[in-house]
């Protein structure tokens, strides 16, 4: 049997959640169940919704023209997905795939905004916890870049590496 209320205390979506918050947000998650290999979001699509693993682990995969999908990352329990099309309808920018038998707690921007009518302080730390997320998976990336950058087979790159860096800071649409 799943412990939800052990495992959204652990999550860093839902971290520094009261009971009463925590219960306001149950109230409107979905549980959802995805059988071995099932594609819980697709790259390209736009679900505008988080997920949090409760059971099993899947694997985040980006596509690459004529090859085989490069797996970025191997998720387990506790950890989210699909943040950085939750606040932004923007398309997914990869496929999470189930490795096993997965049982995720869903929060659909709808229901987010239900929740920021019925309980703000809640709906204030998940954004807050979304962009908490969000910060660290961007930290890790530029630590990444500037590792890659400074190796001596991509010192031919630097230059490209650089702009790619300025770009993530300085490419507003307004």
């Amino acid at each position: 049997m799943i412990d939800t209320d052990s495992v959204l205390m652990r999550s860093p979506l839902f971290r520094d959640l009261n009971s009463y918050e925590r219960s306001e947000l149950l109230e409107r998650l979905d549980q959802d169940h995805h059988a071995t290999g099932a594609a819980v979001i697709s790259e390209g699509d736009s679900q505008r919704s988080v997920w949090l693993i409760l059971q099993g682990h899947c694997e985040v995969v980006k596509s690459r023209p004529e090859r085989e999908p490069h797996r970025l990352a191997e998720l387990e329990v506790g950890a989210v997905f699909g943040e950085m099309s939750f606040f932004s309808p923007a398309p997914h920018s990869a496929t999470v795939r189930a490795l096993s038998e997965l049982k995720t707690l869903r929060l659909r921007r709808e229901q987010y905004d239900s929740l920021r009518g019925g309980c703000t302080s809640a709906a204030e730390k998940i954004a807050a916890n979304i962009a908490i997320v969000i910060a660290d998976r961007l930290r890790k990336m530029d630590e990444w870049t500037c590792g890659l950058v400074e190796q001596p087979d991509t010192i031919r790159h630097r230059d490209e590496w650089q702009n790619f860096r300025a770009k993530l800071y300085t490419d507003w649409d307004f």
